[in-house]
């Protein structure tokens, strides 16, 4: 029994100093939750590679992507646009050095939701920002294109779209020119918050405290390990039984005999 109470004090003792030998942390983490476009070169990846086959189309300055995750290899994972108002959340990438990281909700709207139109004549819509490349499908004049970013390749600009159930290129010279506004957010205003300095000040008290608190369990515990392993002196009971007791002779030195008669003369 003395064993299991020690192991289980000892247990207590010992996660009790793992809590206070650990230094608190800040409370404040920062999480990047958006990333916003700074930069007119800011390409949106198909995968995390700058590679000619992997660039899809440059996004608009001055807007936010949200980020799904940190791929720790130069890239973000974003989303981009939501599924309403005739446009499709698509998934991608950005360059961490293209963008700038965000830790609050950014003002609406996060993208511009802008769509433009076919004009003049009917147009081709294509897989690449190319004519030699594979057509999608056609797009009859007036019909309206949803509209995410621009690819300038070869001289030409082509714009990237939403057209039915297609995601493709469609030359500019047959559409309509996207109407793009700034975000209403200033790039010059700073948007995250001042990451909280820990107080020198502050650490050597907790470190006063954490001392403290060691000593104040160390030294019990040195006591109750004390008083549970050191070895205790057995107390010998010697005592007589009732038999013993009445056969003890009131005095062992003295040999019984017969007493000497007493007489008158001997009181004189």
């Amino acid at each position: 029994m003395k064993k299991l109470f020690a192991l289980l004090y000892f247990a207590f003792v010992f996660l009790s100093a793992e809590f206070c030998c650990t230094p608190l942390k800040n409370a404040y983490a920062e999480t990047v939750n958006w990333v916003r476009v700074v930069n007119n070169e800011t390409w949106f990846y198909k995968n995390p590679s700058s590679l000619e086959s992997d660039k899809m189309f440059v996004l608009c300055y001055s807007y936010y992507l949200k980020v799904v995750s940190d791929y720790n290899q130069g890239y973000f994972a974003v989303e981009l646009m939501e599924n309403s108002n005739g446009f499709v959340k698509i998934f991608g990438y950005v360059a961490k050095s293209a963008v700038k990281e965000i830790y609050v909700e950014p003002v609406l709207p996060s993208y511009p939701n802008v769509s433009i139109n076919v004009h003049n004549a009917d147009a081709v819509l294509y897989t690449l920002p190319a004519v030699s490349s594979t057509p999608v499908c056609g797009a009859f004049k007036g019909q309206t294109l949803y509209y995410y970013g621009n690819y300038f390749i070869s001289g030409e600009m082509w714009y990237f779209v939403r057209y039915g159930q297609n995601l493709c290129y469609v030359h500019k010279n047959a559409v309509t020119a996207p109407n793009i506004v700034l975000h209403p957010t200033p790039i010059s205003v700073p948007e995250n918050p001042d990451p909280v300095k820990p107080d020198p000040n502050e650490n050597d008290d907790l470190a006063d405290l954490q001392i403290a608190l060691i000593v104040l369990i160390s030294v019990p515990s040195v006591i109750i390990v004390a008083v549970l392993f050191l070895p205790t002196k057995s107390k010998k009971q010697n005592f007589l039984d009732a038999t013993q007791e009445r056969n003890k002779p009131l005095n062992p030195e003295k040999k019984p005999g017969h007493a000497k008669p007493r007489y008158f003369d001997d009181y004189l």
